[in-house]
């Protein structure tokens, strides 16, 4: 009885300790994925590539998910701010480093655009759009870390 606690006891403390909190399953496996690319020997590149796909997957699926609010300017620059986004994500699967930078402007002047429209929403809206604007911004600086070119040390 006792060696079967202590075994249970070991095991909750064994899954319950970790490195590194992920939230989605689609990311610890790209974590997963990386790690075995560098002891396997694949390129850095396929990782990048999977990287990339990941990010700009996440980006369209928070596009296609963008509640509406009863604001009609807001939701128009919402519009607009998905349509830049789509480019954005178009420029990167295409390495087109120039779309990729104009669409990126268009981007953070909707973003801020946005932000100011903000102010009157009610809280549960606000909060609402707060959590798919920082999931975006932060899809977008993945992307961005992943698809500049890297220099040379």
């Amino acid at each position: 009885m006792k060696f079967l606690t202590l075994v249970t006891l070991l095991i909750i403390l064994a899954s319950c300790s970790s490195e590194k909190v992920t939230l989605s399953p689609i990311q610890a496996s790209l974590t997963t994925d990386s790690l075995m690319a560098t002891r396997v020997g694949l390129p850095a590149q396929f990782t990048e590539k999977t990287g990339k796909i990941f990010y700009a997957s996440e980006l369209s699926s928070h596009m296609a998910t963008f509640p509406k609010f009863r604001n009609s300017a807001l939701n128009e620059e919402v519009n607009d701010l998905k349509f830049h986004v789509k480019e954005y994500v178009y420029a990167v699967q295409a390495y087109n480093l120039v779309g990729q930078e104009r669409a990126l402007e268009q981007v953070e002047k909707s973003y801020k655009k946005i932000q100011k429209l903000r102010r009157f929403l009610s809280p549960s809206d606000d909060e609402s759009i707060n959590r798919y604007l920082v999931r975006i911004k932060n899809n977008i600086a993945h992307l961005e870390a992943l698809s500049r070119p890297k220099t040379a040390k």
